[in-house]
This record gives structure tokens, C-alpha cells and sequence, in this order.
């Protein structure tokens, strides 16, 4: 019973002291439900999917440079590692990894039994440890662990979030957003959390940070990109 109200209290302290975010500013996007995002800081550019199964390259106003000639089937989540672009495909359970060109170069294949629109809604790459996260949208969110050649190392069951709409690394940090709280969590290496933030938007479903330590997130419905000040 003593643990029981432990969790109770330390979970409705969580909540209550949630940081609030307010946007610095909001552009409107030329892409249709907009699903992730990730910053390439070499090229000072964003790489932005769609739930449609398209992958563009844009300028740091949101403007579209470029589009990959291939097209997925339900693109959600979106991550940079070893100078590749590796993009989640939900339904279909599987990556697909393209060059910084936007030529896909190689498919992995994924195990997993869920709901078909219910299968990795977000990827992230963990540089320090060599791996790949891969987290499910809910019921239930599973965080799972790859190696390089997607080969599952680990997976862990998460509770804290009604849902898990995107993931993002970040300087030591691993950065969730839920679309249904609209609330971000930080988290630790060892998926402890450390603190939370709830945000202004509808459908928040992709999240990343750019060079000036500001944090990027697209919603898809609205289809804009809103920009953050990262001053936590």
C-alpha cells in the first residue's frame, strides 16, 4: 500500500510541476501530415516525412529543397546515424534507410505482432551506446533496443504516457512526445525520467533539435512546424 501511494504522489507531482513551453515561433508547412523530423547539422537542413510516405529535405524556414523519388506507405518517425536517413514505415514494419541525397539504399524488416496501425510510431539513435530505439505508439508502448543491423537487443514496457507519437536524442537525453498528453518527457540513458513539459499543440507527431539548441516539432493536422527555446 506505502509503494502504491509512493507512485501515486510522485506521478501527480510529475504532472503538476510539468514545465509549460510556449512556441517562439510557427511556420506553416507545404507538406501534408507531416509525421517526423530530423536536423542534419552538416547540411543545416531539416528532413521532414509524411504519413503518406514521403521524404523531403528543407531549408531551416520550413521551405522544401528536395523529395526522395520513393515513396513508403505510412511514414511516422525519422532519425540520422552514421550519415543515413533511417525512417520508420509502421504498417509495413520495416526502416528504410536512404542516403543524404534521399536514394533509399536498404530495407530492414521488423518483427512485431501489434495492431497494424499500432507498430513503431518513432526512432531515435542512442550515438554513445551504437543503437537504434524503436517505440511503439500505445497499448502498450514497448521501447525496444537495436543493434546496427536491427537485430533486438533489449525492450522495456513504458507506462507514463497515454501514447508515444515520436522520439529524439539530444545531447546526452532521450526526448518522447505524446501526442494525446502533449507533454514531452526527458529521460536519462536508462529511461529514467527527469523532467517533463507540456506544449501549446494539436497532434504534436514529430520532434527534433537543431544546432542552436532549439527544439523542432510538426504537427500533423495543422501541418506546421513550431520552434522552442530550449532554456531548461
Amino acid at each position: 500500500m506505502k509503494s502504491i501511494l509512493f507512485f501515486l504522489a510522485i506521478t501527480f507531482q510529475t504532472v503538476l510541476f510539468a514545465q509549460k513551453l510556449i512556441p517562439i515561433s510557427i511556420v506553416d508547412l507545404g507538406i501534408d501530415e507531416p509525421s517526423g523530423i530530423a536536423f542534419n547539422k552538416e547540411l543545416s537542413a531539416y528532413y521532414i516525412i509524411s504519413d503518406n510516405g514521403y521524404l523531403f529535405q528543407t531549408d531551416l524556414t520550413g521551405k522544401i529543397i528536395h523529395s526522395s523519388s520513393f515513396k513508403g506507405y505510412d511514414f511516422e518517425g525519422i532519425t540520422f546515424a552514421k550519415n543515413k536517413i533511417y525512417v520508420s514505415d509502421e504498417m509495413m514494419r520495416k526502416v528504410h534507410v536512404f542516403d543524404l541525397n534521399l536514394k533509399k539504399i536498404n530495407t530492414y524488416q521488423l518483427n512485431y505482432q501489434g495492431g497494424r496501425n499500432k507498430g513503431f510510431e518513432s526512432i531515435t539513435f542512442i550515438p554513445e551506446k551504437n543503437r537504434f530505439l524503436l517505440i511503439t505508439e500505445k497499448e502498450k508502448i514497448f521501447i525496444k533496443t537495436y543493434d546496427l543491423n536491427f537485430k533486438m537487443i533489449d525492450e522495456i514496457i513504458y507506462n507514463d504516457l497515454r501514447d508515444v507519437s515520436a522520439v529524439s536524442y539530444y545531447d546526452g537525453f532521450i526526448y518522447l512526445l505524446s501526442d494525446e498528453d502533449r507533454t514531452i518527457v526527458q529521460m536519462n540513458l536508462n529511461f529514467e525520467e527527469i523532467k517533463r513539459f507540456e506544449i501549446p499543440i494539436i497532434n504534436p507527431e514529430g520532434i527534433t533539435f537543431n544546432n542552436k539548441s532549439q527544439m523542432l516539432i510538426v504537427s500533423d493536422n495543422r501541418e506546421k512546424l513550431y520552434t522552442f527555446n530550449k532554456d531548461w
